[in-house]
């Protein structure tokens, strides 16, 4: 073709580069092509094909199409209706007849969907009336004439071809929405959020429908790093031990423990590590040299073979007593000279026993490396004492047998058998004893690895720590952390690297002993308290943790918000709700996890932007420099962390350090730990925090939120009830609703519980808890009252677990039991594990107390006077009594019972002080009353006071404060 062939005439309508720049129906088709066709069809042409005036009767998209995918009637003149069928391809046609795309091979599946009768709008089967070829390119003239006499066949048959430009034409016309989305420039996050604010579900398991816009009421939480670890890190205070003695196979190990420890405060020994390693590595080189090895292996070989001689003769000694012991004790008329033999022989094998004994004891001691040679020096000595035991017992029996005969069955026997032993036995001690003399010449040789010395300046390592800490909780606390994004990086970085460091010495069991936990730290040195979005800004990658309702949905939110509002011309910001990804299917191998996770983003996100496809969301993914990608709810879709760690693990190997991971659990996550994540967790409101939260929520009503506030200020304990968003959530919607706020936690608490057991999730649209909401309320009331009950709040799974099967089994199937205990841990969240300890209970012991009060105001009433001396029960007690008007009952049972209120009166007091107005004047004249007549009869007040509490298995417990 001649150079002055026109781009139209060179391109004929196929080439995207050439048309790159045409008009906005050119540039549809483009897109149109970089769908896949199920795409295409759901998100193009359905809704075209409806702007025209089909109406959809099906989707047969599949094997077994028999030519149709799509099954539409039309309205006409006169109410009639028309039957229309179409075959839809969204890839470029070809002449070929070797492939799906070939134009004859479609020839025939229009041919069948022509030919085919389908069901039509009345249900009934028939014939289409029309059959439409809706393509996504606009194929040229010879590709559609590749086959003319089976184009013309089916074109007799009703069979019309729809073009690409034909779709975008219509579609710019009738869905400019849909055209505009397919066009866009960007991944709309915010666009997202306003369809899918992270708070409605909460809302809505609130029974509220109102709506909340996330930006009016957000408060920023402060963060800690390492959660529970990093408070504990920062406590950690140098323990006054200077020397310690490192084994040298633990060397290499504490070695690198003690260089992350001094790279990070500084250097802590007296000796540096380099000098140390210096004064030993001569001498180890030689006791790790493959002559000393051989050496070694051959001393102790010798040893162990004669170890377990010792333990054969120690076996055969046993059986030789036990043998003349059983026989004499068969003949009981036996006295005398007989009785006299006896006890002389069991008296020689008595002192044989001892000396093997010794024998074992100096094997046991010889296979320690310090001291070869006098070690088996004195292992041979044993063995040539053991042997002249040996012949000296053979000897004496022999003289006894002489002197004094028996004539009894057995016993001679017997006796006899141990000379025979004993001989025999002589003669193999001294065989060792010169093996073991052989060894220790040989010894002089050995040299044995040295352990290592290091000392420590614990003054100067405590100011460090102080220092590291002091510095840590300042700049933590800086504002720059909001302001800089490279300051927020630094903080976290060198906040991990502490962790780190503090981690490694307290987990090895020789260098743990220089470190200490102080029980005096003040609250300033033990939280990292910052702004959270600041943290995130820092361009790390981050896994938020916090309890349910802590905040973590909406923060990512906020932080997803913002970062798409100020993103840089090049930045790609994704959100992911996990809860709303399915997993890759495990029948499609040849389907990668990057492709599979593109799709999944742009089936989430049509939800509100109708027309993004998964190529798209690969185009902007691959051509963006930087991408921030949110993940929201590791913990309420466990089972995809395998896939996003390998699609973490991809994008990470095609973007390096140009991909930012924020994701959220409530719960650590392993795979993710290892990916180099740092944990944050949310920390409570403070109390200003709560009273801007309440302000922000009932801005609309003033004055209802300054109620709130004065409620809170008045009742100081609901400050802590309301330190987390959900809680602070629920306070304000019942404020809303004309509730009278409680002034107890009792209100609020049920309401943390209900979400807990399902309402949260079940407005979330998440199926993950299987049990029955009353089998959860159930399990976690038994839990707690047995908690309780042994002074604790804290126990082991399985402990629990045994309990509430056997308390509950005439109430539930111990498989149905079993199921709702482990869902309370996860995914409820109502059981959590005790940092360091492994034991699980309810987080906060003032949660254990509502159940508790639960359980005994609805179970077991008759044993609320048993606890009334006891001040672990108080709170609880106090909590039934918010509920209760027999509080003054309550008294009577203690009189009838102990006959006085003695040291009942303290918690009495506190339960009548939340009784109702008019019950508490005439319970406190009771109460006195009966505390007069105590008083009368020499009884005081007494402070009740427990010893060290144990578990039920002798275990001691920490008390729970």
């Amino acid at each position: 073709m001649g150079k002055g062939m026109s781009n139209e005439k060179k391109n004929k309508g196929r080439d995207p580069e050439v048309r790159s720049n045409d008009s906005r129906i050119s540039r549809l088709v483009e897109k149109f092509l970089a769908m896949v066709e199920t795409d295409y069809m759901r998100c193009v042409v359905i809704p075209v094909l409806e702007a025209e005036g089909y109406k959809k009767i099906d989707f047969h998209h599949g094997q077994s199409e028999i030519g149709k995918d799509l099954i539409f009637f039309k309205d006409q003149p006169f109410s009639k209706k028309s039957l229309s069928v179409a075959v839809v391809k969204s890839e470029k046609l070809t002449k070929a007849s070797s492939n799906n795309l070939g134009f004859p091979v479609i020839v025939v599946q229009l041919d069948q969907a022509a030919s085919n009768e389908v069901v039509s709008w009345d249900g009934n089967k028939r014939l289409p009336d029309e059959v439409l070829l809706i393509l996504a390119d606009d194929p040229s003239h010879d590709v559609l004439t590749a086959n003319s006499g089976s184009f013309q066949r089916i074109g007799q048959k009703g069979v019309k071809v729809i073009t690409g430009s034909d779709v975008a034409k219509s579609l710019i016309e009738n869905r400019p929405d849909i055209a505009d989305q397919i066009l866009q420039s960007n991944l709309d996050v915010a666009g997202y959020f306003n369809s899918n604010s992270t708070n409605i579900p909460l809302l809505h398991a609130l029974h509220t429908n109102e709506t909340v816009d996330i930006k009016t009421i957000f408060t920023d939480l402060d963060s800690a790093v390492g959660a529970i670890t990093m408070s504990q890190a920062l406590s950690f205070r140098a323990s006054g031990v200077n020397d310690v003695e490192i084994e040298a196979s633990a060397w290499g190990d504490a070695s690198r423990s003690l260089i992350a420890l001094e790279s990070c405060l500084g250097p802590v020994l007296k000796t540096p590590l380099p000098d140390v390693e210096m004064r030993y590595a001569e001498i180890n080189k030689i006791a790790q040299s493959k002559e000393n090895i051989d050496l070694w292996q051959s001393i102790e070989k010798v040893v162990l073979e004669l170890r377990q001689w010792s333990v054969h003769i120690r076996s055969e000694v046993d059986g030789r007593i036990s043998a003349i012991t059983s026989q004499q004790n068969s003949h009981v008329h036996v006295i005398g000279a007989s009785l006299e033999k006896r006890g002389e022989v069991l008296d020689i094998l008595m002192d044989l026993k001892k000396r093997v004994v010794e024998v074992g004891r100096d094997a046991e001691f010889a296979l320690s490396k310090a001291d070869v040679e006098k070690n088996l020096g004195a292992l041979s000595d044993s063995v040539k004492n053991l042997a002249k035991e040996m012949s000296s017992a053979k000897n004496e029996i022999l003289k006894i047998n002489k002197d004094k005969k028996l004539d009894i069955d057995g016993v001679d026997k017997a006796v006899n058998e141990v000379v025979i032993f004993a001989d025999i036995e002589f003669k193999n001690a001294r065989k060792f004893a010169s093996r073991v003399d052989s060894e220790k010449v040989r010894s002089k040789k050995y040299v044995p690895e040295k352990n290592y010395e290091i000392s420590v300046d614990d003054k100067s390592l405590n100011k460090k720590l102080l220092e590291c800490v002091d510095s840590l909780v300042r700049r933590f606390g800086s504002p720059e952390v909001e302001q800089s994004a490279d300051y927020a990086r630094s903080v976290l970085l060198d906040a991990k690297r502490y962790l780190d460091a503090i981690n490694a010495i307290v987990s090895d069991k020789n260098l743990a002993c220089i470190l200490r936990k102080s029980n005096e730290v003040d609250e300033g040195r033990s939280r990292l308290g910052a702004c959270i979005l600041g943290l995130l800004d820092s361009g790390l990658d981050v896994l938020l943790t916090g309890n349910a309702g802590s905040g973590k949905s909406t923060t990512l939110e906020m932080f997803a918000r913002r970062r798409f509002e100020n993103r840089k011309k090049d930045e790609e910001v994704i959100f992911i709700p996990l809860a709303k990804v399915i997993a890759p299917s495990v029948d499609s191998p040849s389907h990668d996890e990057l492709s599979h996770f593109f799709g999944e983003v742009a089936r989430v996100f049509k939800a509100s932007q109708p027309g993004i496809t998964a190529q798209y969301v690969r185009e902007r993914v691959n051509g963006a420099r930087r991408v921030i990608l949110v993940l929201d709810g590791v913990d309420e879709a466990f089972s995809l962390v395998t896939w996003l760690s390998t699609v973490i693990d991809v994008l990470r190997s095609q973007k390096g350090d140009q991909i930012q991971v924020v994701a959220s659990s409530r719960f650590p996550v392993s795979q993710m730990e290892v990916r180099g994540f740092i944990n944050i967790q949310l920390l409570p409101f403070s109390a200003q925090q709560v009273k801007k939260f309440v302000r922000d929520f009932l801005k609309e009503d003033e004055a209802l939120a300054e109620d709130v506030i004065k409620h809170l200020e008045a009742n100081k304990n609901m400050f802590a009830v309301a330190k987390t968003p959900l809680m602070s959530t629920i306070l304000c919607v019942l404020a809303k609703n004309g509730v009278t706020l409680p002034s107890t936690m009792n209100a609020l608490y049920k309401e943390r519980f209900e979400l807990l057991w399902g309402a949260y999730d079940a407005k979330k649209q998440v199926s993950r808890v299987k049990s029955r909401k009353v089998c959860l309320e159930d399990v976690s009331k038994k839990i707690a009252y047995y908690l309780h009950g042994k002074h604790i709040r804290s126990a082991s799974r399985l402990d629990l677990e045994n309990y509430v099967v056997e308390s509950l089994e005439r109430k539930y199937n111990p498989a149905v039991v079993a199921v709702a205990f482990h869902e309370l841990e996860r995914p409820c969240n109502v059981l959590l594990e005790e940092a360091g300890e492994g034991d699980i209970g309810f987080g906060h012991l003032s949660f254990q107390e509502y159940l508790v009060s639960e359980e005994l105001y609805t179970n077991r009433q008759s044993e609320i006077v048993n606890h009334l001396a006891d001040p672990w029960w108080r709170n609880t007690l106090v909590l039934i009594a918010m509920r209760t008007e027999d509080v003054g009952n309550i008294i009577e049972d203690r009189i009838v019972q102990t006959g006085m209120i003695g040291d009942a009166s303290e918690t009495l007091r506190a339960m009548i002080e939340v009784s109702g107005p008019r019950q508490r004047q005439i319970l406190e004249e009771l109460l006195k009353h009966h505390s007069d007549l105590d008083a009368l009869d020499g009884i005081d007040d007494v402070n009740y006071v427990y010893e060290e509490d144990f578990s039920f298995d002798g275990e001691r417990r920490r008390r729970a404060r």
